[in-house]
């Protein structure tokens, strides 16, 4: 018994499919960079705001040293 090849979708379609996956491809992709540059600003923040608040703190308990109350 000779064995059928299964149709193929016309070209227009695959195209149309391809272009449908690149374009979910591309979205997924510039979500997860959006995603992964808001956590950096984030860090980036924390690190900041610890740098001037131990700074702001040794400030103080040297002025503290100076004049006590």
């Amino acid at each position: 018994m000779l064995r059928r090849r299964p149709s193929r979708a016309p070209l227009s379609v695959r195209l149309l499919g391809g272009a449908v996956v690149l374009a979910v491809a591309a979205v997924a992709a510039w979500w997860v960079v959006t995603l992964v540059w808001a956590i950096f600003h984030l860090l980036e923040i924390v690190a900041a705001a610890a740098v001037f608040g131990y700074g702001g703190w040794r400030l103080g308990v040297r002025h503290g040293r100076r004049h006590p109350t």
